[in-house]
């Protein structure tokens, strides 16, 4: 293993396969077996770039890889410092064409649903709305809402989605 992946991130030695331990502890997330489904949802992911961004107009520009590759660093760190930090994971999230250019995450679960937006312009603000309806005829009782910065640790989100 002469090179680290490009989306890798640091975690515990405990972790690591012995062979990762002496490359700066930097592990890729499909090394970690209980993050395969975040992997599953980054490869479908890759269809957004073959999607224009207003549909109905012919002259419409792509998705852009920039913007997605955000969203996977993103989702990936978020993933890997919840489980190496608590061991806390929630269900693989949907990546999906956002408005604008911009690219959505949606975690749902049994009782929770979470929507990150991840905006085209690298210094903007992530976006975040997450509540607990888990029907559309009940009332929510918990929401969260508001702005992240990107590289920031964001692993709360995650541990909010598993409550």
């Amino acid at each position: 293993m002469s090179s680290v992946p490009q989306h890798s991130i640091s975690v515990g030695d405990e972790d690591l396969p012995t062979a990762l331990r002496d490359h700066n502890q930097q592990v890729p997330p499909q090394f970690v077996p209980e993050l395969q489904d975040v992997e599953q949802s980054i490869l479908a992911a890759e269809s957004i770039l073959e999607t224009p961004i207003d549909p109905e107009d012919g002259q419409s520009p792509m998705y852009a890889r920039e913007t997605l590759d955000r969203a996977i660093d993103f989702l990936r760190r978020t993933a890997t410092h919840a489980w190496a930090s608590y061991r806390a994971r929630a269900r693989a999230p949907r990546i999906a064409p956002g408005p604008d250019g911009s690219i959505d995450i949606l975690w749902k679960t049994g009782a929770r649903e979470l929507l990150v937006n991840i905006p085209v312009a690298a210094e903007d603000l992530v976006s975040y709305y997450g509540n607990d309806r888990v029907q559309p005829d009940t009332s929510i009782r918990n929401s969260v809402e508001g702005v992240l910065e990107l590289e920031a640790r964001n692993d709360w989100l995650l541990l909010w989605m598993t409550q």
